[in-house]
C-alpha cells in the first residue's frame, strides 16, 4: 500500500479554499430550504411544535432540570436552554422518536443531503478531511484493527480508512446512503445503532461524525458506543461547536439550531460527557473555521462573541483559522476518547 501524504487541518477548511462557496452555493441553498420544509411538517400556524409530535427532558449531561436552566432563545418550536449547573447548551423539546427518525429515512432534507454529498467540490474537501481525522486517530490508535464507522454518509470515511489499513464497516441509517456505500464497494449495514442485527463483535475504533448532536439521549450512545470497543480501543467523536465563532456570533440564525439537532457541545461538554462514559480524554481539537463567513459579520457581535468564549478581547492583529483553532473556536468539535480500563 503507498503511503499517502500527510493532510494538514487548512487543507480541508471551505473559508481557505478559492471558489468553494460559489461551487456549493445551489446545494447548500437547497438544504436550507429543505430543512424548512421538513421542519413545517410538526409545526402549527404559531411556529410551536403542534400536539403530540414533541416530548420535553432535562439536561442530557448531568440531568439538571429544564425548568431551572436558562433560556438562550427560542427557534422552531424547541427553546435551547443553557443548564445551570453544567453549562450544557442543549433543545429542551425533542421529535416524537417515530418523526425523528423519519428526518434521515425519507425527508426533502435527506434528499437534499444527497444531491450536496455528490457535488464535487463538497465531495473533494470531505475527502481530505476524513484523510485528516483517519491520520489523527492514528496517533492514538493505529491500523491494523476493526472500525466501525456510525453514519458514514456517502462512505469517505470508510473509504479513507480502508487506504490507511483498517478493516472498516459502517453502519448507516438511510437507505438511500446505505446503498450508495455499498455501490462503491464498502461493507455497510443498513439500520440504527446500537440496535441493528450483525453488531455482536467488539471493534478497536468507532468513529462517529456529526451523529451526537442528533440523539435524545447522547450519554447512553457513548455508553453503547464504549460497550462495542476492545480494551484500548478509541472512539472518534465529531460534532458541531457551540463555541465555534460563527455560531456565537449568528445566535438563533445560524443553521446548526435546526431539528435534529438537539444537542449543543463544546470541547467542553463533549469531554464531560465522554469521561461520564467511561472514556479517558485523548485529544480534543476544533477543525474549520468558516473564517470567511465570520468576517462578513458585525464586527461588534463578533467582538463580543470572542469575550463571550475567552474572557479577553479580539487579539489585536486579528484572527485567523489558528487563532480559532487554538480557543477552540473552529466550526466542529473532534474529540478522541479511549476504552481504557476493563470493565468490572
Amino acid at each position: 500500500m503507498a503511503e499517502q501524504s500527510a493532510v494538514a487541518r487548512d487543507d480541508f477548511d471551505a473559508a481557505l479554499i478559492p471558489g468553494f462557496r460559489a461551487a456549493t452555493r445551489a446545494e447548500y441553498g437547497a438544504l436550507d430550504a429543505a430543512w424548512n420544509e421538513s421542519s413545517s411538517r410538526v409545526l402549527g400556524p404559531d411556529g410551536q411544535f403542534r400536539d403530540g409530535v414533541a416530548r420535553t427532558r432535562d439536561c442530557p449531561l448531568c440531568g439538571g432540570p429544564s425548568s431551572q436552566a436558562r433560556l438562550r432563545f427560542a427557534k422552531l418550536g424547541m427553546r435551547i436552554l443553557s443548564c445551570a449547573n453544567c453549562g450544557m447548551t442543549y433543545s429542551r423539546e425533542t421529535l416524537r422518536p417515530d418523526l425523528d427518525r423519519e428526518l434521515y429515512l425519507s425527508s426533502a432534507s435527506q434528499d437534499a443531503y444527497r444531491v450536496l454529498k455528490r457535488n464535487e467540490s463538497y465531495a473533494a474537501l470531505e475527502r481530505l478531511k476524513c484523510r485528516y481525522l483517519v491520520q489523527q486517530l492514528g496517533r492514538f490508535r493505529a491500523p491494523p484493527g476493526r472500525l466501525l464507522d456510525i453514519g458514514p454518509g456517502a462512505g469517505r470515511l470508510l473509504q479513507a480508512a480502508l487506504e490507511a489499513g483498517w478493516n472498516a464497516a459502517g453502519i448507516e441509517a438511510s437507505p438511500d446512503f446505505a446503498a450508495v456505500c455499498r455501490s462503491a464497494g464498502l461493507q455497510v449495514m443498513n439500520g440504527f445503532f446500537p440496535e441493528c442485527p450483525g453488531l455482536e463483535q467488539k471493534y478497536d475504533a468507532l468513529t462517529l461524525l456529526d451523529v451526537l448532536e442528533h440523539v435524545e439521549n447522547p450519554q447512553a450512545l457513548l455508553a453503547s458506543v464504549r460497550a462495542k470497543l476492545f480494551q484500548g480501543g478509541v472512539a472518534m467523536v465529531q460534532v458541531p461547536n457551540i463555541d465555534s465563532l460563527l455560531v456565537r456570533a449568528e445566535g438563533a440564525a445560524n443553521t446548526n439550531f435546526c431539528h435534529g439537532h438537539w444537542n449543543h457541545f463544546n470541547a467542553g461538554t463533549l469531554s464531560r460527557m465522554a469521561a461520564q462514559a467511561g472514556f479517558s480524554i485523548l485529544h480534543v481539537e476544533t477543525v474549520i473555521s468558516e473564517l470567511d463567513r465570520i468576517q462578513a459579520l458585525d464586527p461588534a457581535a463578533v467582538a463580543d462573541s470572542i469575550r463571550a468564549v475567552t474572557a479577553a478581547p479580539p487579539p489585536a492583529a486579528g484572527i485567523n483559522a489558528q487563532w480559532l483553532h487554538a480557543n477552540r473556536m473552529g466550526y466542529k468539535v473532534v474529540g478522541f476518547f479511549g476504552r481504557l480500563e476493563s470493565d468490572a
